[in-house]
């Protein structure tokens, strides 16, 4: 079993920053940093539910017809 963050991926799609996510999901900025490149451990279900507002809300604002899920953000293999 395995998995696979895909949150650089959905930040290119999105135009968004690392820091902008950080700042904005009030999320540190090292556990963004670790997400999006793939190093995390472990996350809080709160910390994934206020990325994943900040990524809709952006998808939202940019016109952009997408609904981000956790299935999004961390990729499970078995």
């Amino acid at each position: 079993m395995a998995y696979r963050f895909n949150l650089e991926n959905i930040l290119k799609e999105l135009e968004l920053t690392m820091n902008k996510l950080s700042v904005e999901s009030k999320v540190r900025s090292g556990t963004v940093i670790s997400l999006a490149k793939g190093d995390a451990k472990r996350l809080e279900l709160d910390t994934i539910h206020r990325i994943l507002d900040v990524l809709n809300e952006t998808a939202k604002v940019k016109n952009i017809d997408r609904t981000y899920t956790i299935d999004d953000l961390v990729r499970y293999y078995f």
